[in-house]
């Protein structure tokens, strides 16, 4: 049975990868969340990628610099690198670091191995291996395997002489605030337009310090990115999840995933992958 499943396999890989869209990104890692999207989708995140195209980039000034703060296999660096002139592309995990140099040759997006935090130091980190992606600081541990290097941002932007960027990608698993902290002088005298993970359901009252501090560095506009359908987000309020995944098969791919920009008034209790914070309306 076995074999039968692996020629199966095969056979549909093979089939699959002549129809395949050119993928974001060329090196990935074998049995990891993120690279299995990209093998199969040809980019992971898609539709949130889309929406920042759509609804954000059009708004920034052309040829400025972008940050990738959690860059990961540089699947969202390269995705962005037509729309900005340099992206700096930070990844503190070692191993997912060296696949992020591998996709970053020959391009504008530079791979900084380091992380960023509100104090220079180092700090614990833990691995997911089934998700590279998912992989943390662990504030005040020291049972983590591995010990790596974080400044702030502010010493980074001084020392690289980062003087025009318009947008900044957060993706730190939970570090946002330490990451936002240490970039203090950096976000008041620039004020790019941030997009970052609010995973803030189980945790409101860090969504609550998130928001205030953006606010007292001039950011006074929130969005979140929800469904375009309302079909799909009724769908998915109300159906139970084998109704929803049934229902979905019949249902053409763009109307499933499309997404938009809605306004946000708090981040508080919010549970969103993408969260997009400006000091100017988007609409």
């Amino acid at each position: 049975m076995q074999t039968i499943l692996k020629l199966a396999t095969k056979h549909w890989l093979r089939r699959y990868n002549k129809k395949q869209a050119t993928p974001s990104v060329r090196a990935v890692l074998l049995g990891d969340a993120v690279s299995l999207r990209v093998i199969i989708d040809g980019v992971f995140s898609g539709p949130e990628i889309k929406a920042l195209e759509q609804f954000v980039f059009p708004h920034l000034k052309g040829h400025a610099m972008a940050l990738d703060i959690g860059a990961n296999i540089g699947n969202h660096a390269a995705s962005f690198s037509k729309y900005f002139g340099k992206i700096f592309a930070f990844e503190i995990n070692e191993v997912v670091f060296h696949i992020l140099q591998s996709n970053t040759v020959g391009t504008n997006i530079i791979p900084v191995h380091v992380g960023l935090s509100d104090q220079a130091g180092e700090v614990s980190f833990a691995e997911n291996f089934e998700n590279m992606g998912a992989s943390r600081i662990e504030v005040g541990s020291s049972d983590a395997a591995q010990q790596m290097k974080v400044v702030p941002l502010d010493t980074f932007a001084r020392e690289n002489a980062l003087t025009d960027v318009s947008f900044v990608k957060i993706d730190v698993e939970g570090h946002e605030l330490q990451v936002l902290k240490g970039g203090a002088a950096f976000f008041q005298e620039q004020q790019p337009v941030l997009a970052f993970e609010a995973h803030f359901a189980t945790n409101p009252s860090e969504g609550k310090r998130v928001q205030e501090l953006l606010e007292s560095y001039g950011y006074s506009h929130f969005w979140e990115m929800e469904l375009q359908s309302p079909f799909m987000r009724k769908l998915n309020a109300n159906c139970p999840k084998p109704v929803a995944r049934f229902l979905k098969l019949l249902i053409s791919t763009p109307v499933q995933k499309n997404l938009m920009l809605s306004p946000c008034e708090q981040l508080a209790g919010k549970k969103r992958d993408s969260v997009i914070a400006s000091t100017f309306d988007l609409r």
